[in-house]
């Protein structure tokens, strides 16, 4: 046994800054989509698997050699912004990662995975609220890529509201979705 030990000390593992493993942030992950797999369809609503979160942040982001801001109006845990992320990791994203979810767990999910991937409190800012209803962002600098897996199952007010008819999101349609009409994917691509 310690000849073995000995053995691997003498290793050569290079420079733990060098390492592009980030431990705390993928076990985070990792404890997150167990949870959303034993949850069944409520585990869905804030968490997008790892494998659709990186098809999606790669498609938003093809092409685009440079991006300074990215938004998720459905942010769930925050999964898909870190996977675009990780499709930059070269680049400093310098305006940052911007995110709504109407769920306080979720929330707060997405807020922590931020920390634990090692994003500065001051390069991302996710909100509590329905994006649909009362959106927070998008009166700034535009975005240079929008990732997003909207919740399928999330309550509509639609025509029962008249106010929303007059929102410029919805306007041009000159008709809104009723409640609770299915899908509502269609409201959050004119959002």
């Amino acid at each position: 046994m310690a000849a073995v030990l000995k053995g691997v000390a003498e290793l050569d593992f290079g420079k733990f800054e060098d390492n592009h493993i980030d431990l705390f942030g993928d076990a985070y992950e990792f404890l997150i989509s167990n949870y959303a797999a034993n949850a069944g369809k409520s585990g869905g609503e804030f968490f997008t698997p790892q494998s659709v979160s990186k098809l999606i942040a790669k498609l938003a982001l093809h092409g685009q050699d440079k991006v300074n801001k990215i938004y998720d109006p459905a942010a769930g845990s925050g999964s898909l912004l870190l996977q675009a992320k990780k499709q930059f990791d070269e680049h400093i994203i310098e305006d940052g990662f911007f995110g709504q979810e109407i769920n306080h767990t979720a929330y707060n999910l997405a807020r922590m995975n931020m920390f634990l991937h090692n994003i500065n409190y001051d390069k991302f800012d996710i909100a509590l609220g329905n994006t649909l209803l009362k959106p927070r962002f998008g009166d700034d600098k535009p975005f240079d890529a929008i990732v997003s897996n909207p919740p399928y199952s999330v309550k509509w007010i639609g025509s029962d509201d008249p106010t929303l008819i007059n929102d410029e999101r919805f306007a041009p349609a000159g008709v809104l979705r009723p409640q609770n009409r299915k899908p509502i994917l269609p409201l959050f691509c004119t959002h």
